[in-house]
């Protein structure tokens, strides 16, 4: 071995030996490093990630309770079921003309929830002690701190409406006038802004056909000429609660985006939904996005079929991609273009003889008081506010209320007329599952019978059992007389001539009174809703007109899924 590679050998030796004392040295601290790296990771995930994911539902119930009460001694087996009803609180005493008015500054119970929960984290905030290491949570307080408030002003509402009523052997029109006081919001208190509403006297008239000819409905009434913001910056009064409680600077900036990162859509949908291939067409609107025709949520009250609570949707939503354009619908001007609460960036158009609103938008390209025409871009598709993906929230409001938007395009709702053969064997297991005398293959099969006869749904006939008689339970000690009229078809199962009828009679009985329910439905009506509709001139199925048709409506959502 000659000298050059005895060197080379004796720098390789001293090198190895130099690295493995380096990293005989910095090893300890690099461990240090990651084990700081890895508990920072795990930190963030148990005070961040566990209740968010919890909130937005990707846990288990005793793993949401658990995840939420993380850093609390305190825990409670109805911990979500609590900031559910504390949240709900936000629209305590106001009726539903209110509620219409008012649904884009909701308060989402896991908004409520995490906003809580930071609030109570003494490792945010810097008013409590050393001593207080623990998260105490307190949705009743917090909810007083961050909830909506609304100011009112009640006014006069006139509508002069034609009826065509049939006397002896000939149609006439009757004209009846009704006169109501209704709330106009003028302000509303949010954590975001506060919005304050500028109206003018409006004269809206519509246009129906009938067997007496053209029937016209003139209502008397506001609409809104401005919505303005009151601070220039949003989240202002939001940033002063966290000021209050002395969270700095830039715990501050990461808790907004935090919190605004929890103002996602909890609703599933309901209602009836146009078939796939339904186009728009009529009307003199213009579609809103030229992109897509894909209704995700349609228009109308939605039940939930396991709390029960109702909640008015009102308006379409439209699935299309991100940042795909939206058009004004028709020729108006803008009265709001700006964020707006759970609605995101909404847009809002008052036209000649309606109002139409855009929400969740990702680009604003009009401003207040702008004039707009029927086709121009006005914004981009997004998922702004409170919106699980992009997608387009559209409205139409006639005389201040909300209509089914789909009426201005040609639909005319779920042929509720059109029979569908029923799915006996799901139908069977659905009403097992909730013990039902129904669930019989003899009584199903009477019951579709009935409804190939007259060309009705035999789910509808089935869900109006629901109404009823609750699908006539199987435990009740009158079960086997129920469910030979479980739809009251003159009067009662008990009494009268309702009391001497079998399924199959009172299955057609009921039937045919859909059928003639249905003939003079106006196309922009509920077709459910309009069985029980004291404007009905047919006459209405059910005494409870308001409760009814929302329970007939969600069983028949529900049945959707078994056919």
């Amino acid at each position: 071995m000659d000298l050059e590679q005895l060197t080379k050998r004796g720098i390789k030796i001293i090198a190895d030996w130099l690295v493995t004392k380096l990293l005989a040295v910095i090893m300890p601290y690099v461990l240090i490093l990651c084990s700081l790296f890895i508990a920072c990771i795990v930190a963030y995930f148990a005070i961040f990630e566990m209740p968010k994911q919890s909130i937005l539902g990707a846990y288990s119930d005793q793993d949401q309770i658990q995840a939420l009460y993380f850093g609390s001694k305190e825990e409670q087996d109805d911990a979500i079921t609590e900031y559910q009803r504390v949240a709900d609180g936000w629209k305590k005493g106001l009726n539903q003309n209110q509620l219409n008015q008012v649904d884009p500054y909701a308060l989402p119970w896991g908004w409520l929830a995490i906003v809580d929960r930071t609030l109570n984290d003494p490792s945010f905030v810097s008013t409590y002690s050393e001593r207080e290491k623990e998260v105490i949570l307190k949705p009743e307080q917090t909810f007083k701190e961050v909830r909506p408030t609304f100011k009112w002003d009640t006014r006069e509402k006139k509508t002069v409406k034609e009826y065509c009523v049939r006397k002896k052997e000939s149609w006439v029109i009757v004209t009846k006038t009704t006169v109501e006081q209704r709330e106009l919001l003028l302000r509303a208190n949010t954590m975001q802004n506060s919005y304050v509403y500028s109206y003018e006297p409006s004269i809206v008239v519509t246009k129906t056909s009938s067997p007496c000819g053209t029937l016209t409905t003139t209502v008397y009434w506001f609409s809104i000429t401005e919505i303005k913001t009151v601070m220039d910056e949003d989240w202002v009064p939001l940033r002063q609660l966290l000021i209050d409680r002395r969270v700095s600077d830039k715990d501050q900036e990461f808790l907004m985006d935090y919190w605004l990162s929890y103002l996602v859509d909890d609703e599933t949908d309901g209602g009836f939904l146009p078939p796939d291939d339904w186009l728009p067409s009529g009307g003199d609107l213009l579609w809103p996005t030229p992109s897509s025709s894909r209704i995700t949520s349609s228009f109308g009250i939605r039940v939930h079929p396991v709390t029960g609570e109702t909640k008015m949707h009102n308006g379409i939503d439209i699935g299309a991609p991100e940042r795909a354009p939206v058009l004004a619908v028709k020729a108006g001007i803008v009265v709001y273009a700006a964020p707006m609460g759970t609605a995101g960036n909404a847009i809002i158009i008052r036209h000649a003889d309606m109002e139409t609103r855009y929400y969740h938008l990702s680009r604003i390209d009009v401003a207040n008081g702008q004039e707009v025409e029927a086709g121009q871009k006005i914004g981009e598709v997004g998922s702004t506010g409170r919106s699980t993906g992009p997608h387009l929230h559209f409205e139409v409001r006639v005389g201040g209320n909300p209509v089914d938007p789909l009426s201005c395009f040609g639909y005319t709702g779920v042929k509720v007329l059109t029979y569908k053969p029923l799915n006996i064997a799901a139908m069977q297991k659905w009403l097992k599952s909730r013990n039902s005398a129904l669930a019989e293959e003899s009584i199903l099969r009477m019951i579709d019978q009935a409804g190939r006869a007259t060309n009705v749904d035999p789910y509808l006939l089935i869900a109006i059992t629901g109404a009823e008689q609750s699908f006539v339970p199987a435990s009740h000690p009158q079960a086997s007389q129920i469910i030979r009229n479980p739809w009251n078809v003159f009067g009662s199962w008990n009494s009268g001539k309702g009391a001497t009828l079998n399924t199959g009679e009172s299955a057609q009985i009921a039937a045919r009174t859909i059928v003639k329910l249905s003939k003079k439905r106006p196309a922009n009506a509920n077709p459910i809703q309009w069985l029980s509709s004291r404007d009905n001139p047919s006459g209405y199925y059910a005494a409870d007109s308001e409760n009814w048709w929302k329970n007939v409506s969600s069983f028949y959502d529900q049945f959707s899924k078994l056919r």
